[in-house]
């Protein structure tokens, strides 16, 4: 929740900077410098050239900011055209000559065709 000294604004990233610091337009052609939050670094949340992104702005300093949230732009695709459709993922555990199948039904003493018990069937 912001403080009574900051205002919410919001802006386009023009430039990234070194140090998670980003150089951010306002929308009313104002710049600024701008770093991210807390939780936003927490989260991995990727930011980068044209983004639009929610900050807040102390009313003694105004050429610097906090980036608090990145809004999500509405022409973008979530998946390209030749990801949309998910394909299935193969196990890399695969029964063999050295791994016996187990018979989830028959719990521990379920191996099929072997003698867990280790004596004559």
């Amino acid at each position: 929740m912001p403080d009574q000294d900051t205002v919410e604004v919001e802006g386009r990233i023009i430039a990234v900077l070194p140090g998670t610091m980003f150089r951010v337009e306002l929308t009313n052609g104002h710049q600024v410098l701008a770093h991210i939050s807390g939780k936003l670094r927490k989260h991995f949340i990727r930011i980068t050239v044209g983004d639009v992104v929610k900050m807040e702005m102390n009313t003694h300093d105004l050429e610097k900011a906090r980036i608090t949230f990145r809004l999500r732009d509405s022409g973008a695709t979530r998946f390209s055209s030749d990801s949309a459709t998910p394909r299935p993922v193969q196990s890399s555990v695969q029964p063999g000559p050295n791994r016996p199948v187990r018979d989830m039904r028959e719990g521990r003493a379920g191996l099929r065709g072997q003698n867990p018990g280790g004596g004559s069937a």
